[in-house]
Parts: structure tokens; C-alpha cells; sequence
């Protein structure tokens, strides 16, 4: 999309074959990979690819499916309790996919509940710093 958030113009005649948009998609990803793997092992260790599905929905604390919108941040499950953020959430079970851990309790206890109010202060910068 151009930035006027409308898609590109072609020329006359051009067509947008099926493997040109294969192409443009999964080539940069291609690349994207191998960089990360490249760095990684400059730094001494592992990059594991692992798949990306349901690692939002999943609650990791009991493996429960909790489905949500993208607009929803808390992850709020309704089986054990667990209450974390959406971003947190996903990073314990990827990670917990990528080291091939066994499935067990990330905390004794439901974390206690975030208001939205407390989320979106969370997005807001931190005033800058000045040298007194």
C-alpha cells in the first residue's frame, strides 16, 4: 500500500502474477530469518523458528484456548484465572514451544486484574530528560 493507504497503481498492461505476490512475500521473510539466525549464532546461541499459531490465544499458564480480538491487550483467562498481558502471554509460550519445555504453571497465582486505564498508560512515553 502507497501512503495514501491505497494500493499501488500498475502500469497499463501489467498483471500481478500468483508467484510474483509468493515472491514479495516470502522472499524478505527468507531473509529475515537467515539475518536472525546469522546474529544469533554471532552471539552464541540458538534461533528456533518455531510456528507462531494460537500463541496469543493460548493461556500459559493452563493451555486453555482463549479466544479474543486483536484490539483485546489483557489476556484474561476464564478456566484458571491467569490475568497478564497479551505481548507477556505470547512470549511465555513461545518460548516454552521454542525450549520444548513441559506444560507447567508460569505463576502460583492469577496475577491481579489490569485495568485499561493502566494498559494505555503503559504505551505513553516517558517524559524527556532534563539536565538540571
Amino acid at each position: 500500500m502507497g501512503r495514501s493507504g491505497k494500493s499501488p497503481v500498475l502500469p497499463p498492461g501489467m498483471k500481478v502474477e500468483p508467484p510474483f505476490l509468493a515472491v514479495m512475500y516470502i522472499i524478505p521473510g527468507i531473509f529475515y530469518y537467515s539475518y536472525l539466525s546469522y546474529k544469533a549464532e554471532s552471539a552464541g546461541t540458538n534461533f528456533i523458528q518455531i510456528d507462531p499459531r494460537n500463541t496469543t490465544q493460548m493461556c500459559s499458564n493452563c493451555g486453555s484456548i482463549v479466544k479474543k480480538d486483536l484490539s483485546v491487550r489483557v489476556h484474561n483467562c476464564p478456566y484458571c484465572g491467569f490475568v497478564a498481558d497479551r505481548d507477556y502471554n505470547a512470549a511465555v509460550n513461545i518460548h516454552r514451544v521454542g525450549m520444548e519445555q513441559p506444560f507447567e504453571p508460569v505463576e502460583p497465582g492469577p496475577l491481579h486484574h489490569i485495568s485499561v486505564v493502566q494498559v494505555l498508560s503503559m504505551k505513553q512515553e516517558a517524559p524527556p530528560f532534563r539536565a538540571g
